[in-house]
């Protein structure tokens, strides 16, 4: 079963104001977490912290994802995920622009960041 949850201080409300491809991407990611026996906790959705590098966030093209919760190994999860849906949500004319799922830290701590194309 998949399951989603939020992250205190997140509006959930703002999980529909992501962009459809954006909201396919995070429902694949859960789908994949579930198969998996992992939950998922939103972390950030529309954030327009001012340190942001991109607007990805503002425009609803990202979220933030806990990783810390996850019980198998969270790099090589997002390396399979990239693998099995980078040229669905990653390409452009058949040319890799972006990986859909990154695992880093940015300062906050270690998460998955879950982007889309504009």
């Amino acid at each position: 079963m998949i399951k989603i949850e939020f992250k205190d201080g997140v509006n959930d409300k703002e999980i529909l104001l992501l962009t459809s491809l954006m909201s396919a991407l995070l429902l694949k990611f859960a789908m994949e977490a579930a198969i998996r026996g992992q939950n998922i906790t939103i972390t950030s959705i529309r954030d327009r912290a001012q340190n942001r590098i991109s607007k990805s966030h503002a425009e609803g093209r990202a979220v933030d994802i806990r990783s810390r919760d996850f019980t198998i190994d969270p790099k090589q999860f997002c390396d399979e995920f990239n693998e099995t849906y980078e040229r669905q949500f990653g390409f452009i004319d058949g040319k890799p622009v972006q990986k859909p799922c990154v695992y880093h830290d940015n300062g906050g701590g270690w998460h998955f960041h879950l982007q889309s194309l504009k």
